[in-house]
């Protein structure tokens, strides 16, 4: 059965694996965009069918939701030659209260990687706690990573998803400058904060506040749906595509 799996549905279940879940939308986003909304759908049917992956549609009625069960995991370590350790096998689909915030993260991740970092250089948060085993204060939502060549040295950029919840001057400040802390530990690469917000004030908010504390790593702050040209997590149905 593996056999006849193709080499974009083991990369479609990778992704899936590594980043814990995705929306239909993202997942056509990310390896069907060239194809129809049908063939997403007959890939997430076999997929189910197979046991690799589950599916739910959030308040019944709402987007569908994709995870990778344990078999699927196991199928990607047998026959497709990825690290157990690199993949999260779920029950379900992240809960609610995090749901919007891990879309999210998503939606930034696949808009990083269309600028030009590779996708397993792309590491969610979970991932780091695993490898460092949550010896950091803090991890940011994303870490992409550029391996250095011969002309220019890598970099390490850290990126963080503020959906508004946390206040700015008593979280969100500290938060960062834990990270600037965290990637230094990066050194010999050029480092970065990418810090995503909601809304043009409370970006202006960010900024400001971001401005009077001590931080030696480059920040920038930018409106979330911008940066991910139209943002996935939004749209309530299962067509909808980055822009």
């Amino acid at each position: 059965m593996a056999s006849r799996l193709l080499p974009r549905d083991l990369a479609a279940l990778t992704t899936i694996g590594v980043f814990r879940m995705l929306t239909r939308s993202q997942l056509q986003a990310w390896h069907f965009e060239a194809v129809s909304e049908t063939v997403v759908r007959r890939f997430i049917d076999r997929m189910v069918e197979r046991g690799y992956l589950g599916a739910e549609r959030i308040n019944r009625n709402g987007v569908q939701v994709v995870w990778l069960t344990q078999a699927g995991a196991d199928l990607l370590v047998d026959h497709a030659g990825v690290s157990r350790a690199d993949l999260f096998s779920a029950r379900g689909p992240a809960a609610a209260k995090d749901f919007d915030h891990t879309t999210a993260i998503i939606d930034a991740a696949l808009a990083i990687e269309r600028r030009g970092f590779r996708s397993d250089l792309i590491l969610p948060a979970w991932a780091l706690q695993r490898a460092q085993g949550g010896r950091a204060e803090v991890f940011p939502d994303l870490l992409c990573l550029m391996r250095p060549s011969a002309t220019e040295p890598g970099a390490a950029l850290a990126v963080e998803v503020d959906l508004g919840g946390e206040p700015i001057g008593s979280v969100l400040v500290p938060k960062t400058e834990k990270l600037a802390a965290f990637l230094a530990t990066y050194g010999g690469s050029a480092l970065a904060i990418l810090l995503l917000t909601s809304g043009s004030r409370r970006r202006a908010t960010v900024e400001q506040a971001l401005r009077k504390a001590s931080i030696a790593v480059s920040i920038s702050v930018v409106e979330l749906d911008g940066f991910v040209g139209g943002s996935v997590r939004s749209k309530c149905s299962d067509s909808g595509h980055l822009k």
